[in-house]
């Protein structure tokens, strides 16, 4: 059954608490792979062992094993690691933003700062990416021979993802609803990486920080229509925007002033399952 739009609070600022989307006896690709675990970073691990457990538990289901959780509570920094023996692949997944300080002050510390890799950053999350490097480091210095790098993450996490893949150069960048992380000079690094940057129709996260202020995407994005449907990469501006006011449009008349919902889809659209929802049948 396709999974359904979902505009409610609780997917938007508790994705942890919905189901995984992963089934037993699949066959899950890398991008699949990462698109769910860039929703499975929220889980909890760094607190509670239920949901540490819960994460290893849904990871098995896409093959995957030898689960590793990184915390940075200075920063309010996580992310967890995971490999998966088909296709020696080694998933590193980030969590994006949740309602608290720590986040809030990474996101608002928007200033562009020096990158040690060339070009400009986004302070905060030069500041977040720094801390949890450190930790994560001794896990990708010790990745099996051969092993195909995957990163991702949603929203803040996303933004994450860009600058490990700055400095890591993966065979694949994977990230949803991501803001602009640094300046194109930053990003040239990236040169030759498969990026997949998703940007699910009205999603206003993407849109920030301005590029007057000198910031970047590391790609064209792959945009995803407001049925939920695979648009590709790079889709006409006319079209975007049409599709966005068809979007708009539907989610004013099936979803605005439904209890429990945000109240505009640039909101709704962010939701880490609405991304989700279109590549999974």
């Amino acid at each position: 059954m396709p999974i359904a739009y979902d505009a409610t609070a609780v997917a938007l600022f508790s994705p942890e608490r919905g189901k995984t989307v992963f089934l037993p006896n699949r066959q899950y690709s890398p991008l699949q792979a990462a698109i769910e675990g860039a929703r499975l970073a929220y889980y909890r691990f760094e607190s509670d062992p239920q949901q540490a457990a819960r994460l290893a538990t849904d990871l098995a289901l896409a093959g995957f094993g030898q689960v590793e959780f990184f915390d940075d509570p200075d920063t309010g920094t996580q992310a967890f690691a995971a490999l998966r023996p088909v296709g020696n692949l080694a998933l590193l997944a980030f969590r994006g933003s949740q309602p608290n300080l720590a986040d809030i002050e990474t996101d608002l510390d928007f200033l562009p700062a020096d990158w040690v890799y060339g070009g400009k950053v986004h302070a905060g999350f030069a500041d977040a990416w720094n801390a949890i490097e450190k930790q994560i480091r001794p896990w990708h210095d010790k990745l099996p021979a051969g092993a195909r790098l995957v990163v991702t993450g949603h929203s803040l996490g996303g933004a994450l993802a860009t600058l490990a893949a700055v400095q890591w150069k993966p065979v694949q960048l994977v990230t949803l609803g991501a803001p602009r992380a640094a300046s194109a000079q930053a990003l040239a690094a990236l040169a030759g990486t498969d990026i997949v940057r998703l940007v699910n129709c009205c999603d206003g996260v993407t849109d920030v920080p301005l590029q007057v202020a000198g910031f970047a995407h590391p790609s064209p994005a792959t945009y995803i229509t407001w049925q939920g449907l695979q648009a590709g990469v790079a889709p006409t501006t006319l079209a975007v925007a049409a599709d966005r006011l068809q979007g708009r449009l539907d989610f004013a008349l099936h979803q605005f002033g439904r209890p429990g919902n945000v109240l505009l889809r640039e909101l709704a659209d962010h939701a880490p399952i609405n991304y989700c929802r279109a590549y999974f049948p």
